[in-house]
């Protein structure tokens, strides 16, 4: 359970009125990845999207951290909005933290939403986790991002230069290299697998088709060990899913929260 010592220090959109929803960025990107979805939800539900530290407008991380670290700190955020439980939706780091939460404190999570992301790291990711975070801090956040980008998004978008891939890249640019580093160093040691059985929560598995990042094998694995979940794939979308579609990313996001009474 989060310390009653831990305070928020994350930087905060905070949108709309309602029922409250959270939002996880991945890493090297801010709450603004989630724009299309929150302009939506936020007709109908407060939505708030939540900037890990070192990304956005979050100090950086000034040591380690653990996944559980990043989850206290979104816990702690919800406890200084008055927000006693709520509906998680995370895409890759973001759905990384939002397991971790709801195994740690599972009275706070009322659903989640994994979007693209993984539940285990083995030996070989692990290490290009490691070195791909000391890349970033030795060559910067832009060579960085620019050499990401073609496994991130969908063939067509790429092809087409679709314009929030350029908006995508400046984003992540701005992002602390070291915080970058500390955070893949977090998604090194992933190890969520055998304990999602125990998640008792509506929840909703989705990946691109063409995710190149963490392939649709990482959600299978997961939406075959948390019982009840629902998997869908997302046609003509890569790692950044609900980029690529938001359309369809956001029409599941909200039958999910409508369904399930989030």
């Amino acid at each position: 359970m989060l310390s009653p010592a831990h305070e928020a220090h994350n930087n905060v959109v905070d949108r709309g009125t309602g029922d409250p929803v959270l939002f996880l960025h991945g890493i090297g990107c801010n709450a603004l990845t989630w724009e299309p979805q929150l302009q939506v939800l936020e007709s109908s539900r407060r939505v708030i999207a939540i900037d890990a530290r070192g990304h956005g407008g979050s100090p950086p991380a000034e040591g380690p951290m653990t996944l559980r670290d990043y989850a206290d700190d979104v816990l702690a955020v919800m406890s200084d909005l008055g927000i006693e439980r709520a509906p998680v939706v995370g895409l890759s780091m973001g759905g990384m933290v939002a397991m971790t939460m709801s195994l740690a404190a599972p009275e706070r999570v009322s659903g989640l939403v994994l979007a693209d992301t993984g539940a285990h790291a083995n030996a070989d990711m692990a290490a290009n986790m490691k070195m791909a975070g000391a890349a970033a801090v030795e060559y910067g956040m832009r060579a960085n991002v620019e050499q990401m980008t073609p496994m991130l998004f969908a063939a067509a978008a790429l092809a087409e230069n679709r314009p929030y891939i350029k908006e995508f890249q400046d984003q992540v640019a701005t992002t602390d290299a070291h915080s970058f580093s500390v955070a893949l160093g977090a998604i090194a040691e992933l190890d969520l697998l055998d304990d999602l059985p125990r998640l008792d929560v509506p929840t909703l598995v989705l990946v691109g088709d063409e995710d190149q990042t963490l392939p649709s094998v990482f959600s299978e694995a997961i939406a075959a060990a948390v019982p009840g979940a629902e998997l869908q794939v997302i046609d003509e979308a890569g790692h950044m899913s609900n980029l690529d579609q938001p359309e369809v990313f956001t029409d599941h996001l909200v039958r999910f929260l409508s369904r399930t009474g989030n």
